[in-house]
């Protein structure tokens, strides 16, 4: 039911997206959305957790089951002790089965959206078509390089540029030499190949070479993986790009962020069920106030859904510490639901 409510949100949005453009047709809309629904489903997931335990466990309370679980001397931890499990199963199973899938074919929607929607030829994804003024920063040993190229053209594992600048300078940032290019290649092998070639340094008179070949740890799979969005990366392929992005000295702190925030992810769900066991098991039934109850727990659920959000946008701009940005959610909202449910079974 959420699947499908989540499919038909999302495909009212790609009309009205692709309204502008009389060539998209309804069955390459229907396709888009289908290629985004695993991603989808996996923002949605923590909310389908929370009212689905509030359902089970009130649906236990209210027929007197918990009642009589209760009086043969079950403990309300041992009666959720095979809930979590499921529940943490689930979560890793969402981790390293849904997500690979999910990251795949979101990476086909975001090209597809560029290209059809956003009418965009140059597309960080697939390098495809001409991207101009490319920067690029990268630490080789005790030296650091910042490349400038004006074009650049990707032909299967080869990246073509056109008048191409390198700034060479040693670990202190003290300027080495300068290499301007009209053009040159980024190898598969990891090597710049430079075509009438200037090199400039201080004090010294410039020297002219036809070709010049430069090391290099920047590939075109390091390229894409930096530029592309963390969600289209598989949680498999998470750490090898980070390593590689970071071996060519360039940032990885979003990758790194989104890399903790879905290992924490099963906890989370956790912890959501925890919350959901405080609001949907009274004591009393009788006094029970379902409404409220109901109305408590989807308020918590969103508030600390947005609080999730909220910190990981602070993690993205580099003002929370990636272990809090990450971790805080499910720590907070379990440390909740464990305080309350400790008042309610212990008092």
């Amino acid at each position: 039911m959420i699947v499908a409510l989540v499919l038909l949100f999302d495909m009212i949005e790609l009309i009205r997206r692709a309204a502008a453009y009389p060539d998209m047709s309804f069955a390459v809309l229907l396709g888009m959305a289908l290629l985004k629904l695993p991603q989808m489903v996996n923002t949605v997931l923590p909310f389908a957790v929370m009212l689905s335990s509030m359902a089970v466990f009130w649906q236990f309370s209210r027929s007197r089951e918990l009642v009589i679980i209760r009086a043969v001397g079950v403990s309300a931890w041992q009666f959720l002790l095979p809930v979590l499990w499921i529940v943490l199963l689930l979560g890793i199973s969402n981790l390293t089965l849904l997500n690979p899938l999910g990251a795949n074919l979101y990476a086909r929607y975001a090209r597809m959206e560029n290209a059809l929607l956003l009418r965009k030829t140059n597309t960080p994804l697939s390098l495809a078509g001409n991207i101009t003024n490319l920067w690029w920063y990268e630490l080789i040993g005790n030296r650091q390089s910042v490349l400038h190229a004006e074009r650049t053209c990707q032909d299967g594992p080869i990246l073509y540029m056109r008048d191409v600048s390198i700034f060479l300078f040693k670990n202190r940032g003290v300027f080495l030499e300068r290499v301007e290019a009209t053009s040159g290649m980024l190898l598969k092998d990891g090597t710049y190949k430079l075509y009438r070639v200037w090199i400039l340094q201080s004090g010294h008179s410039a020297a002219y070479h036809d070709i010049l070949s430069l090391p290099t740890n920047l590939t075109i799979d390091c390229i894409r993986e930096h530029s592309s969005s963390p969600e289209t990366v598989s949680v498999w392929q998470l750490s090898s790009s980070i390593r590689l992005c970071q071996e060519a000295g360039l940032s990885t702190y979003v990758h790194r962020l989104y890399l903790k925030a879905l290992i924490a992810s099963p906890f989370l769900l956790c912890a959501i069920v925890l919350v959901a066991a405080a609001f949907a098991m009274p004591q009393n039934h009788r006094n029970a106030r379902v409404g409220v109850r109901m109305t408590g727990a989807i308020s918590v659920g969103f508030l600390l859904y947005f609080f999730s959000k909220i910190t990981y946008a602070l993690g993205q701009a580099a003002l929370l510490p990636l272990e809090v940005a990450a971790w805080s959610p499910a720590v907070i909202m379990g440390s909740l639901g464990l305080a309350a449910l400790l008042h309610l079974e212990d008092g």
